[in-house]
């Protein structure tokens, strides 16, 4: 279709009928009034298939034109131009609102990058709020795409002057403008004639992409973040002996003297005697308090912390450092000398070192020794314990420690960076005035003090000087007397001799020291094993320094760190804003476009949009011929149609005409619509259906059809939940018993997608099931209950009904379990058992069992179900051994879980029963099923 304005006709020159065609004047021709005297004075609806009633339809009333009905402020000059931004003002500002919108998502969204997930203090979270601005974005874009769709729709067939077009095109382009599925329709009818449409399609089409796009911009991280909580290691810094000594006064009676002792207190002495005695215990270890369990710890020289345990291992800068015990331990096996002692019994050897330390044993282990209801005496025990004598000479001396170490999931780990030994300083006394012999120290080093590092160079000293001076947060000591009292005790705690003899077999008896045994190692002691038991005791008494030493309060020395706590942070991967922000600017070029076009062409085309009243009001421009090309008279906008349509009224008739109570005659439709009745129960995923549509013959007699059609199976493959399948029992069908599983189904319906199946076989209906499911035909079974099957074809419906089962679970799974009842369960625990000796569900599933029966279609002796497993079994069920049975078959550890319940054949109806049986399943599938299959 086209059409020109004559440019020099006057609005008042008259014009043919074809000419004109909705757009009547005042002044028509003769022949035209004549033809006017017998139109209808009215606009009426009518079905165009005459051409009397095409005229007397497209006819206004005589002195009326749409001009003239519309007031003085609507009236403009037919020659001027309409304005080309006006009728687009409305996309301009949805446009304008969902730049508003986006800019919004990238605000908000932008913001929150690296930022914690907890600190969001919205009622709404951030993914919500994203999807709705994102969804409102997408709506403001689809509205403008929609309306330039419709504007498409009148250039379409502007454009095109040398030939007609369908007028099915219109509704294609209405459709187009819709709805996904009419856009991609309208691909097709455009092709590649119309580039903003095809443009405008893309936009609607690629905007479902808007909500993913923004919604995957939105990411998550596991992260630490510092909390404001308890982060400390324990250390030893100055031993002050006021700590682990107590002193007591004595008077001489001869010389009347007093003298001060100092004792160590029993606490000391234990936590000590803990050490030697249990090195490797829980009480021997080093004193943490992180609040968290996860805590890190500055570098002591570049105040940087060490963040995870790699760093620990690999790292050469410490974190904290502590007055400890050291060791050193050298194997002086070699220098045993070995000799027969004087007036000694036959094949005793002394063994002897330079020391003057000397051991006399047999040569021979074996011995002779009676003991009643005891043979250890035949043991050759010199087979079992190392042929050559070792000696090892091992040294605990006080040192300083330097450690690099983090607390990681509740646990201090830790590495020994370097170890110092401390020297004898008499001047030293440290915070203990009673040190009148000086302290042993060392000096840390480096070692930074409000910001200053002081290494061995910054210390003070000089050429020919005996001492030195240094920050005293940099020295660590221990007084003289407590290092004479560690001495003294350990000394006497490794002053021990121990024996063996056959009778003890694998012990070694000690006098004092019990604890000395550990060393012997069952015979297979070695300068390495004793060495490593030597450091586990060094390590063990550092540790009870810096617990204390026994002292209530703990250690008063100790290194501050911080306390992290594992949270979520908010990662914003902007780059997926960027898909909607170049829809946003695409489609702005195309409304440019079009806007260019409507001021280029607005003496000649009208922005109508997805008004159809130009349908109404220029109905002889849609003829499709020739003659109606011509000196045509402008436009009308669709304000002023919508304001002229105000004062018409129509009405679409049918069987009858008539006139109006005014006299105006109209064209009456009556179309009758019998409503459609559709009754649905939805439990999950299933859902049974039942509906009437009412028919009526030519007499006007209603006709009832109904339907009860029932897929023999039911599937939703839409569902991201685990699948379970339910097989139903003997005599009812998937439908019936989708409506049986209601009540459990509504409890798992956001956990679990339910798919019932059809059994094989067509039966009549089961005990229970008439009158409630009456109607509800037909009614199948697993296999047939009739004593009187022959074996042979009983054993075809088993085989059958376990192939059916096994190609409906290979071709709609993965199933994460199985619900049966009575016949069903028999099927059910069938699949389990076949799953056992050949997998074909692809994964653990679980058993649901409610009133089964037994036996299983498959043989099942000496087997048990090892898959977990709920059973339910009625009280009062005439079938309650056989479910008895089927529980025993299943094994304790699957596990099984048993639910009686007071009633009979059939499901439960108590809520209470039903929400522990939802329990239960839920409980199993967590624990054994989703646990199995991974995160």
């Amino acid at each position: 279709m086209f059409w020109r304005r004559g440019r020099d006709a006057p609005d008042d020159s008259p014009s043919t009928a074809s000419e004109a065609g909705l757009h009547g004047h005042d002044k028509p021709p003769e022949s035209e009034q004549r033809e006017a005297l017998v139109k209808e004075e009215t606009r009426s609806l009518a079905s165009g298939n005459e051409k009397s009633a095409a005229q007397a339809s497209t006819t206004w009333p005589p002195g009326r034109s749409p001009d003239s009905s519309k007031p003085a402020s609507l009236r403009r000059d037919r020659d001027g131009r309409q304005s080309a931004l006006k009728p687009w003002l409305p996309e301009v500002t949805l446009l304008v609102a969902a730049a508003g919108l986006l800019a919004a998502v990238f605000a908000v969204v932008c913001s929150q990058n690296g930022r914690l997930q907890r600190d969001w203090r919205l009622p709404i979270t951030l993914n919500s709020l994203a999807n709705l601005v994102s969804t409102l974005f997408r709506a403001a874009v689809v509205a403008v795409a929609a309306e330039m769709i419709c504007q498409a729709k009148w250039t379409w067939f502007w454009s095109d002057r040398r030939s007609t077009r369908r007028m099915a095109d219109l509704q294609h382009f209405d459709s187009g403008s819709r709805g996904l599925l009419g856009s991609l329709q309208l691909v097709r009818t455009v092709a590649l004639r119309s580039p903003s449409t095809l443009v405008a399609v893309f936009v609607i089409v690629s905007s479902f992409a808007v909500g993913p796009f923004v919604q995957q911009a939105i990411k998550t991280r596991e992260g630490t973040v510092e909390v404001g909580k308890s982060a400390v290691i324990s250390t030893a810094q100055p031993a002050n002996v006021s700590y682990w000594f107590f002193q007591a006064a004595t008077t001489s009676n001869s010389s009347k003297v007093v003298s001060v002792a100092y004792y160590m207190r029993p606490s000391a002495r234990i936590a000590l005697q803990t050490a030697l005695q249990n090195p490797r215990g829980d009480d021997s270890s080093a004193w943490f308090s992180c609040a968290t369990g996860n805590c890190t710890f500055y570098g002591l020289e570049s105040g940087a912390p060490i963040e995870s345990a790699e760093a620990v291992h690999s790292s050469k800068e410490m974190t904290h450092a502590t007055t400890g015990i050291c060791n050193v331990c050298t194997d002086v096996s070699s220098l045993i000398t070995r000799e027969r002692p004087p007036r000694s019994i036959s094949g005793t050897v002394r063994m002897t070192l330079p020391n003057g330390m000397a051991l006399d044993t047999l040569e021979s282990a074996s011995g002779m020794v009676f003991a009643p209801g005891d043979l250890s005496w035949a043991t050759p025990g010199r087979e079992k314990f190392q042929d050559e004598p070792t000696a090892v000479s091992c040294s605990l001396y006080l040192c300083l420690k330097s450690y690099s170490g983090i607390v990681q999931n509740g646990q201090l780990i830790e590495r020994l960076i370097s170890s110092e030994p401390m020297v004898h300083n008499e001047r030293y006394k440290g915070d203990n005035p009673y040190e009148g012999q000086g302290s042993f120290v060392a000096v840390r080093s480096p070692c930074v003090v409000n910001g200053r590092n002081f290494t061995a160079a910054d210390i003070a000293g000089g050429e020919n000087l005996r001492w030195y001076e240094a920050n005293r947060l940099c020295v660590y000591s221990v007084g003289w007397l407590l290092a004479k009292e560690l001495g003294r005790l350990l000394d006497g705690a490794f002053n021990e001799t121990c024996e063996w003899r056959n009778q003890l077999g694998e012990s070694l008896r000690c006098r004092e020291s019990f604890w000395l045994c550990k060393f012997w190692a069952q015979g297979q002691a070695e300068a390495r094993t004793i060495s490593d038991r030597m450091s586990w005791t060094a390590d063990a008494l550092t540790n009870q320094l810096r617990r204390g030493l026994g002292r209530t309060q703990g250690s008063d020395s100790d290194v501050k760190g911080r306390a992290l706590e594992y949270a979520t942070f908010f990662v914003i991967d902007a780059e997926w804003l960027l898909f909607p922000a170049l829809l946003l600017l695409l489609e702005a070029a195309l409304l440019g476009l079009m806007i260019g076009r409507s001021w280029r062409c607005r003496g000649e085309e009208a922005v109508w949009k997805s008004s159809v009243l130009p349908l109404l009001y220029y109905r002889d421009r849609f003829a499709g011929v020739e003659e109606n090309e011509g000196e045509l008279r402008p436009l009308m906008t669709t304000q002023e149609m919508e304001k002229d349509a105000e004062s018409v009224s129509v009405r679409f008739s049918r069987w009858r005409e008539g006139d109006s109570g005014d006299g105006t005659r109209l064209r009456h439709i009556t179309v009758r619509i019998g409503p459609i009745f559709l009754v649905s129960v939805r439990r999950a995923s299933a859902h049974v259906s039942r509906y009437h549509a009412p028919r009526f013959n030519n007499s006007g007699t209603e006709i009832t059809i109904s339907s009860t059609k029932m897929p023999p199976s039911i599937v939703n493959g839409s569902s991201a939940l685990p699948k379970v399948l339910c097989l139903h029992g003997g005599g009812t069908s998937a439908r019936i018993f989708g409506i049986q599983l209601a009540r459990l189904t509504r409890e798992l319906s956001a956990h679990f997608e339910f798919v019932y199946l059809d059994a094989p076989i067509k039966t009549g209906p089961g005990p229970g099931v008439l009158p409630f499911f009456e109607g509800c035909d037909p009614f199948f079974r697993w296999v047939s209950d009739d004593p009187a099957t022959p074996a042979a074809e009983f054993q075809a419906q088993k085989d059958r009904a376990m192939a059916l089962l096994k190609d409906f679970v290979r071709e709609n799974g993965p199933f994460a379990g199985l619900v049966g009842f009575s016949q069903g369960a028999r099927a059910a625990a069938s699949l389990l058992l076949e799953e056992q000796r050949e997998p074909f569900f692809g994964g653990r599933v679980f058993g649901l069992f409610i009133c089964g029966t037994f036996p299983p279609f498959v043989p099942c002796e000496d087997v048990v179900i090892a898959a977990p497993t709920v059973h339910v079994i009625g009280l009062e069920d005439p079938w309650e051994p056989d479910s008895e049975e089927l529980l025993g078959l299943c094994a304790k550890e699957g596990p099984r879980r048993v639910v009686r319940f007071p009633e009979g054949h059939h499901l439960p109806t108590s809520k209470e029963t039903i929400a522990q049986i939802s329990k239960l399943l839920l409980g199993i599938y967590r624990e054994n099923v989703a646990s199995a299959e991974g995160p």
